[in-house]
């Protein structure tokens, strides 16, 4: 009995170190509790305190990152350019920025083919560094004039190193329960809103309504939002976990309501679109799948398949990834009341 608890103690020590080095890199890279758009420049600086620690913390995320791409990839290329514009930018961003950098990425990767020199796109409710890196990456395809907006007026600069600098001067757009029009123009060739529906406190009728009507007929509606029915929604039902990202009565920056991508075709439709291209992703660090979760997904697949559940298949191929982004082309006014009458 000696010798068997000589064995097993040092090894039960080594998964003891394990767990409590897996539990510090978790809550290295949760969500600071003000995670977000600033409101300020002091708000910036509040979230930067002690940031050469929190990038010194991030800089391992980019490999769990990398892991999401295909090795050699255009996408991975641009994951690490991504990359490494935060990490030399001033003033510093927070990890929150670290940690949503793949959902940048695969978004500007499906934004790319839809830019065309000189268009005009409208940024609703927009991200600093996040706009920075995506007016760089875009003009790598040809000049775009991305229009920012943000609750406030505030102007900053962000400096990005090697000389980039990128001027942050957001109209001014407060989001509000009845607004039918952001009294932004109405000529925009693109519109975009990048995790920000699911934050909404009420039904987002009049916000679709608002998009549509900064469009020009035919522009173009990119939305991106978390997917409520993901594969990794999935697995945190298993683990006995809640299905949503974040607490729904937390704080401002927390979600509302999450939408399964049938909900949001639905309510893309209906506000004057069609719907030109659904996709999803899988972007956060979290979702990479281990072995376990491979093996796991592969069965649950095969035994769908099986048993001949074809719409099951062709959600789990499709439709499985953590976020889902659509692409819409306006045809036509948003019906405000039809969209108001879509239960979700």
């Amino acid at each position: 009995m000696s010798r068997l608890t000589d064995t097993l103690a040092p090894a039960w020590q080594k998964l003891q170190a394990a767990i409590a080095n897996r539990s510090a890199d978790g809550a290295a890279t949760q969500a600071p509790a003000r995670a977000g758009v600033p409101t300020s420049l002091d708000d910036t600086c509040d979230m930067n305190e002690q940031a050469g620690d929190r990038i010194a913390s991030t800089k391992s995320s980019l490999g769990s990152l990398a892991r999401l791409f295909r090795p050699w990839s255009s996408g991975r290329q641009r994951l690490t350019r991504m990359y490494d514009m935060l990490a030399s930018c001033t003033p510093t961003p927070p990890p929150y920025e670290f940690q949503h950098l793949a959902r940048w990425a695969k978004t500007i990767e499906h934004l790319e083919p839809l830019a065309r020199p000189g268009e005009r796109w409208l940024d609703v409710a927009s991200d600093p560094w996040c706009a920075g890196i995506t007016s760089a990456e875009l003009a790598r395809v040809g000049p775009v004039d991305l229009i920012p907006t943000g609750f406030m007026r505030e102007e900053f600069t962000l400096e990005f190193g090697a000389g980039r600098t990128y001027r942050y001067q957001p109209a001014e757009l407060l989001i509000t329960k009845g607004m039918l029009d952001f009294n932004l123009g109405n000529d925009f060739d693109l519109v975009m809103s990048l995790e920000m529906i699911e934050h909404l406190k009420f039904h987002p009728a009049g916000f679709l309504a608002g998009m549509n009507n900064a469009l020009r007929p035919g522009g173009s509606l990119v939305i991106t939002t978390p997917n409520v029915a993901s594969w990794a929604t999935i697995d945190r039902i298993l683990e006995g976990a809640t299905p949503h990202l974040t607490p729904q009565y937390g704080g401002d920056a927390h979600h509302r309501k999450e939408y399964t991508v049938w909900e949001m075709s639905q309510l893309v439709e209906a506000a004057g679109f069609k719907v030109a291209k659904v996709t999803t992703f899988d972007c956060y660090a979290s979702d990479y799948r281990t072995l376990p979760r491979k093996l796991h997904y592969a069965g649950t697949l095969a035994w769908q398949g099986a048993t001949l559940q074809a719409k099951r298949v062709r959600n789990m191929l499709l439709q499985f990834g953590s976020t889902m982004l659509i692409h819409a082309v306006k045809t036509g006014p948003c019906d405000v009341e039809r969209v108001a009458r879509i239960a979700v």
